[in-house]
This record gives structure tokens, sequence and C-alpha cells, in this order.
């Protein structure tokens, strides 16, 4: 019955959290509509599905936590899928403030606004931000 009960807190803040995240989009496509800075409701979606993605990994860092060991990052995972990620991210923000951006770039950016990529781009992020940190026990090697 706990696990159920821990099973049903975890989906009641995912959708509190999927709901705030619209909520906060609604209130800043409104303010977009009277001040006309649309960019400010684009990075508020961002960083909701960033904190999506923080909340999803938060739940295999929990776990992490209550371990014993010392704490190792898992550079592989960061460099393979954290970078690329951040990377995409910081270019929509970079693009979505006026800068001028090479022509694939500007491609790039374009698919993954139009097949709705960023948002995964961003889940991801945060939960390799999170997820990539875990415990490990040292053994020590005591042969004599």
């Amino acid at each position: 019955m706990r696990n159920y009960t821990k099973y049903l807190g975890i989906l009641f803040i995912f959708f509190a959290l999927i709901g705030f995240k619209e909520y906060s989009y609604q209130e800043a496509k409104s303010f977009c509509g009277a001040t006309f800075e649309y960019q400010w409701a684009f990075l508020v979606q961002i960083i909701g599905w960033l904190f999506l993605g923080l909340f999803l990994g938060g739940l295999n860092f929990i776990n992490e936590v209550k371990k014993e060991g010392n704490w190792k990052a898992n550079k592989e995972k960061l460099l393979i899928l954290g970078i690329p990620s951040f990377l995409v991210l910081l270019l929509h923000g970079i693009a979505l403030f006026g800068v001028t951006l090479p022509q694939p770039i500007v491609l790039l950016l374009l698919y993954t606004l139009t097949t709705s990529l960023v948002k995964y781009f961003a889940i991801l992020l945060g939960y390799v931000a999170v997820s990539s940190f875990t415990k490990e026990k040292e053994y020590v090697n005591e042969s004599r």
C-alpha cells in the first residue's frame, strides 16, 4: 500500500507541474499580447519543460542520495546527451533575442520548432543534468 501512495504522489506532482507550466505559459502569452515581447512565452515554456526533466531525473537522484559511497558524474551521458541538448536550447535562446545565425543553424532551429523537438531537448537536458550523478562504493583491495 505504501508504494501505491508514493506513486500516486509522484503522479500528482507530475500533473501539477505540467498544469503549472501550462498556466505560466498562458500567462506569458497574455503578457506577450499586451507588450509584443513574444520571446518570453517561449522561454517560459522551455523552462517549464526543463523543470519537468529535472523532476523526472530527481526521482533517480533521491534514490542515489540514500546510497553509501562517493559521488561520480557519468561524463559520457553528459557529453553525448547533455551538451547537444544544451547547445540546441542555447541556440534557440540566442536566436530568440535577435542574433543572426548562419543558415544551416537557422534551418535546424526551424526543424526543431516545427516538429516540437525543442520540448524534448529541454526535458532531456533536465533529466540528464540530474540523473548523471550517482554514488559508487569504493572498494579497497587489501591483498597482503
